[in-house]
């Protein structure tokens, strides 16, 4: 690039506000969002993962899977993509880690602002079992609905998250349960976090 070029590219009207800062270690992201997230005045709402491990004795070599962490957490999903524990506040920003809906455009990288809570209601636990079904006949929605009622259960706060995404669309954010097969001989063994 000649440095004609580069001095076109930087004096330029441009606007940078808000924009998502990429960082090569999960360690600057975190101090970063640190600073950000206690700027907030408002509420701080918090959410810990429920990790499980449903073992077949058949598959003898994977049962160190199930080791855990003192905080409960699995040492087998160390690097799963959802972090142990999660604090939101109002006001801030957030990014989707799953691909919501499609349609809508509301996929993974999809951008918004939480911009309040509501309480948890029983009849949330079908709207998430229903929404991760892929098709009928889910033969581990009995797994998911005990880890998606432990979620809710435990949870210090009650309350579900509302984000508005940067299409204006305004969503109530469930908890996401990821249930895996581990081994290729049935009945599999199962890993899980919500």
């Amino acid at each position: 690039m000649s440095t004609e070029e580069r001095e076109l590219l930087n004096n330029h009207d441009h606007d940078t506000e808000n924009a998502v800062k990429l960082f090569s270690t999960r360690e600057e992201v975190c101090r970063t969002n640190e600073v950000e997230f206690n700027r907030l005045t408002s509420r701080k709402f918090s959410y810990y993962t429920i990790d499980n491990f449903q073992w077949n004795p058949n598959h003898d070599h994977i049962q160190s899977k199930g080791f855990r962490y003192p905080d409960g957490t699995l040492r087998a999903l160390a690097e799963h993509r959802f972090d142990p524990q999660v604090h939101l506040k109002a006001g801030m920003f957030a990014v989707l880690l799953v691909n919501l809906n499609l349609q809508e455009g509301l996929v993974n990288g999809s951008q918004g602002v939480v911009r309040g809570f509501t309480p948890f209601r029983e009849g949330d636990v079908d709207k998430i079992i229903m929404k991760a079904r892929v098709g009928d006949g889910d033969p581990y929605a009995h797994f998911m609905e005990n880890d998606v009622r432990e979620f809710m259960g435990q949870a210090p706060q009650k309350q579900w998250p509302v984000v508005q995404f940067d299409n204006d669309q305004i969503i109530l954010i469930f908890c996401d349960c990821t249930i895996n097969e581990l081994e290729d001989e049935k009945p599999y063994s199962l890993i899980s976090r919500t």
